[in-house]
């Protein structure tokens, strides 16, 4: 991108270098916002339940398509818990879920959307039992069950199947009419409402409605005080101070049995085909991070930028070693830190939660396909007004 000059700084190199201090800001200000006596009313359309699947970055796309949904079906959206990734004990952390205020400002979130939080509604009288559930094509049962983790049922619920969503005014109107007997309706939601909404959604506004509005909703769930405050003393302790401009890297081989092949002596692309769906990852993350330090540090100064990593904690020293090769020193965040702060052990899941944040943050964010936790940073990101180009993806070849 070219574009006039400020001094010797061409536009992209200053919002590069700025990014952090803009993230900062708004940071800021959600803290204010939150301290705001002002959260929108229930709406008269009765409540929709979010059922969600998948990992814990499946359910957040979910739950953000449930917000679109239930501004259209004009019906309070029913906020609860995260479930950690199903390995996530044999990883070495917990089973169960995340607290979602723990994770997420919800006082923010009531803002701007109509919602609820399961603890309240069970404070108001309700039995949790799901009256109707709406799905698009075959009903996924498996997903409906784990509602019962929440001690929410669906048990005797009246089950009605709405085809392909469209987003069209006619079948929003169908919706809304065949779900009008019933005051709790459930959806199973994972890229029913917005395609590729995990991985791979059009980052710009396009005028398409539903699209638009889970961009939208993706500008609204910010990490809580919480999570902002471990993220904050992080920098403060490990990346060199506040202020210190850093590059975020996601380095994600896919599928999980790709993993194998990073640790064998030599890695071989053609070999690692049938498990690696992002094989070329390992052959450019090192040169491709290396560029973009480059370009921060043609800003901010050579040697004054930090490299932080997201990954598998076993990839670990595979990535260390070869990012040292060429002069770099990434940081992590590691399990010991988190359970520090929070006091007590904790999920791989919710590690993860902290590292998207530091990542969010970061002037310069560089993401993996085929990602969905990448995904949700490069929503998030795009949605609160930091650049594009300074939230790049590593290169495919296929």
């Amino acid at each position: 991108m070219s574009g006039t000059s400020h001094g010797a700084l061409p536009i992209r190199q200053l919002l590069a270098a700025k990014a952090s201090k803009a993230s900062r800001r708004r940071a800021s200000s959600a803290d204010q916002d939150s301290a705001v006596p002002k959260r929108l009313p229930r709406l008269s359309g009765g409540y929709l339940f979010p059922i969600l699947a998948f990992g814990p970055n499946n359910q957040i796309a979910g739950l953000k398509e449930a917000l679109v949904l239930g501004r259209l079906l004009n019906r309070t959206v029913v906020v609860h818990d995260i479930r950690n990734i199903y390995h996530d004990a044999k990883k070495g952390g917990v089973k169960g879920r995340m607290g979602f205020k723990l994770l997420y400002d919800f006082d923010y979130l009531a803002q701007h959307h109509s919602v609820v939080s399961l603890e309240e509604l069970r404070a108001e009288g309700w039995d949790g039992r799901i009256e109707a559930v709406g799905h698009f094509g075959k009903a996924i049962w498996s997903w409906i069950k784990m509602t019962v983790e929440l001690n929410v049922t669906a048990e005797s619920a009246t089950y009605i199947e709405f085809g392909r969503f469209d987003c069209t005014k006619s079948v929003v109107q169908r919706m809304a009419k065949k779900f009008m007997p019933y005051k709790v309706v459930g959806v199973p939601l994972a890229q029913k409402v917005v395609p590729n909404s995990m991985y791979g959604v059009e980052l710009k506004w396009t005028g398409k409605q539903c699209h638009d509005m889970y961009l939208q909703a993706s500008g609204h769930l910010i990490k809580s005080s919480r999570m902002r405050n471990i993220t904050r003393r992080f920098r403060e302790t490990k990346l060199g101070g506040a202020d210190t401009p850093y590059i975020a890297a996601h380095i994600r081989p896919y599928t999980d049995l790709c993993l194998k092949w990073w640790h064998k002596e030599t890695y071989d692309k053609a070999k690692a085909a049938g498990d690696c769906k992002n094989g070329h990852l390992y052959l450019v993350f090192v040169n491709e991070t290396v560029q973009h330090m480059r370009r921060l540090e043609e800003t901010v100064g050579r040697g004054k930028a930090k490299l932080f990593i997201m990954s598998y904690p076993e990839l670990k020293d595979v990535i260390t070693k070869m990012y040292e090769k060429v002069g770099l020193h990434p940081f992590f965040y590691e399990m010991s830190d988190l359970e520090a702060e929070l006091g007590y052990k904790t999920s791989i899941s919710m590690l993860g939660m902290v590292e998207q944040e530091i990542s969010y943050q970061a002037n310069i964010f560089i993401g993996s396909s085929i990602s969905s936790m990448t995904g949700m940073v490069m929503q998030e990101r795009f949605a609160r007004g930091i650049p594009m180009e300074n939230t790049p993806v590593f290169s495919s070849n296929k």
